[in-house]
């Protein structure tokens, strides 16, 4: 065992080592590299650890439960930030183009599966060793701080205190939590963290728009109500095995809450309000079947060029304003739909606006436009 641990402890400082050789390299090329290169530096580390170790693929009865609590308290978790998106507004996510599948989704789910099975080797072979996990923790929470760091943006105290929050803190604590699973299950329940936690915001068409402050708090604070709840009801209930069945109980509160901010978007209770598109007069910007993200505003804070919603003959219309006049204290909007060939044949008065649109989110208003179309037939 003792010999075991010395050589953990070899390779860990190995791998600090190769760490720091990989940082000084970074200074000397492109962003775009750097992902790869780390891929390679990570890769052979696994291989030589591969080879004098052996990857844990053993499955323990808790498995079940912790990786329905990750899940659980990630689907809470962003239940809550998308509420917040209610109050405080949402901004665009990442467009998935060419240079973001090639230099920042692939590199990503391949970094974090090495580390992870990297990670487990050297947890699994540490005999419960606390100094040799925290020790690794702290090496591997290295590796996305050095992806991240940006040299030339570093330059003055409030953009470095923006790095320590945003990127240094969650990654510690990632890392942490991340070593805990491993060493509680196995590299399958941190590599479904850490890939849920990186790659919804290439997935979601729009996210909260939270601020520095309160995303590097649910950064941090995420990963240690993960590690609290599953610890705390691992060392309640080893002995009773009675864990994962209260733990599908309560798998189905976040649905129900999802459900719930659901209908308040589509009521549009607050700010924000969801409607489905039933034609195709702006298909160069959104089409039939898509599904508009409303935020209510004052008529006077709607400016030409942008897309206005309003009500016309009892129904509700989102064309672009071209034209504002203010007459007689009154303001009125002349509109078009982008794909209609002329304006809209008649002026919208400032009574009749609703507020603007923000986000498009493609596809999802098709059940909403059928039916509409199946009832409105009948």
């Amino acid at each position: 065992m003792k010999k075991n641990i010395k050589a953990i402890y070899l390779t860990e400082m190995a791998l600090l080592i190769l760490i720091i050789l990989f940082y000084m390299l970074t200074k000397v090329v492109s962003s775009n590299i750097k992902s790869y290169l780390a891929i390679t530096f990570l890769l052979i580390i696994l291989i030589i650890n591969i080879v004098l170790f052996k990857i844990d693929h053993t499955k323990n009865y808790y498995s079940g439960y912790i990786r329905r609590t990750i899940i659980t308290v990630l689907m809470i978790s962003g239940i809550i930030i998308y509420a917040l998106g209610v109050i405080i507004g949402f901004t665009h996510g990442y467009k998935i183009i060419y240079n973001s599948i090639v230099f920042r989704i692939i590199p990503m789910i391949l970094i974090t599966i090495i580390v992870e099975y990297l990670r487990t080797i050297i947890v699994k072979h540490s005999f419960n060793n606390k100094k040799s996990m925290v020790f690794i923790s702290i090496i591997l929470s290295l590796i996305p701080i050095i992806l991240e760091i940006n040299y030339g943006t570093l330059t003055t105290s409030y953009e470095k205190f923006v790095f320590l929050s945003t990127i240094i803190l969650p990654s510690i604590a990632e890392s942490f939590l991340c070593t805990y699973l491993v060493h509680r299950d196995n590299q399958f329940s941190s590599i479904m963290f850490k890939l849920i936690v990186q790659l919804y915001m290439y997935i979601i068409p729009i996210v909260p728009n939270l601020g520095y402050y309160l995303y590097a708090v649910l950064k941090i604070v995420v990963p240690f109500i993960i590690f609290y709840i599953i610890n705390k009801n691992l060392l309640i209930d080893e002995n009773k095995k009675s864990v994962a069945k209260m733990n599908r109980r309560i798998f189905s509160i976040p649905i129900l809450i999802a459900s719930l901010i659901l209908v308040v978007l589509v009521a549009g209770i607050y700010k924000y309000k969801l409607i489905a598109i039933a034609t195709d007069s702006m298909k160069d910007t959104y089409a039939r079947g898509d599904a508009v993200l409303i935020e209510y505003l004052k008529p006077e804070e709607i400016k030409v060029g942008e897309v206005m919603v309003f009500r016309h003959n009892n129904k509700v219309i989102t064309h672009r304003v071209i034209d504002i006049k203010n007459k007689n204290n009154k303001i009125y909007y002349n509109t078009k739909g982008d794909a209609n060939p002329s304006a809209d044949g008649y002026v919208t008065e400032d009574k009749d606006v609703i507020g603007r649109v923000d986000f498009v989110i493609k596809y999802i208003g098709y059940p909403t436009v059928y039916l509409e179309e199946l009832f409105g037939k009948g």
